[in-house]
């Protein structure tokens, strides 16, 4: 049976300027299948080549935009600056990411996030508090963007998180510190594959790349 969308994301969709979307963490894509669905170009980013495969061969077969890219965030990967009119991210904490999202937006663009808080600790994992949100923190740390929503909570007494949605207001993204070299061109589309190194399966679309340099 698929997954269903995140319902913090359905709810909001109305939030969201439509373009070109960045999924983190997405797993097997089901916010980034969604999003194709409603009319968004959608670059979905995760470490699990098996899980990139299973979106980008969904998206295939549903005719949708998804291209799945296999990457570790925490390796040297990087978003490129100004490219995007959303960023999500759900159950994904890396802070020192944080101001590559930031950068990652267009003017005008929207972040909408949802991770867990360190109140997590009484339902289960994860447990560990570098993958935790302390209270305020998400809204903090991205405090230059404009906040359209925000809250804190516990969830049906079974997950605590952080959600927000905040857009970008300033037409001078902060692109400091980021060279080409250590950026992964997200935006950028990839070679075409040689015909003899791809074998379609059996709905006609090619396998899902391992990563891209």
């Amino acid at each position: 049976m698929p997954q269903r969308p995140s319902a913090f994301l359905v709810r909001n969709l109305r939030l969201l300027p439509r373009g070109k979307a960045l999924d983190i963490a997405a797993g097997e894509g089901r916010n980034a299948l969604y999003l194709a669905r409603k009319g968004f170009q959608v670059d979905a980013v995760d470490i699990s080549a098996e899980k990139v495969a299973t979106l980008s061969g969904k998206a295939c077969q549903l005719g949708l935009p998804v291209r799945g890219i296999v990457a570790d965030l925490e390796t040297g990967c990087q978003i490129p600056p100004a490219a995007y009119e959303l960023i999500i991210c759900f159950n994904y904490l890396q802070r020192s990411l944080f101001p590559r999202i930031e950068a990652g937006l267009k003017s005008g663009g929207v972040l909408l996030y949802e991770t867990f808080t360190i109140d997590q600790t009484r339902f289960g994992k994860p447990r560990n508090p570098d993958y935790l949100l302390k209270h305020g923190e998400l809204k903090a740390a991205f405090g230059d963007l404009q906040c359209l929503r925000y809250w804190e909570g516990i969830v049906g007494n079974r997950k605590a998180v952080a959600r927000m949605i905040a857009r970008k207001m300033s037409t001078c993204p902060d692109t400091s510190g980021l060279s080409e070299r250590s950026m992964l061109r997200f935006g950028e589309p990839g070679p075409r594959p040689k015909r003899r190194g791809s074998r379609p399966d059996r709905s006609g679309c090619s396998p899902a790349p391992k990563n891209l340099s």
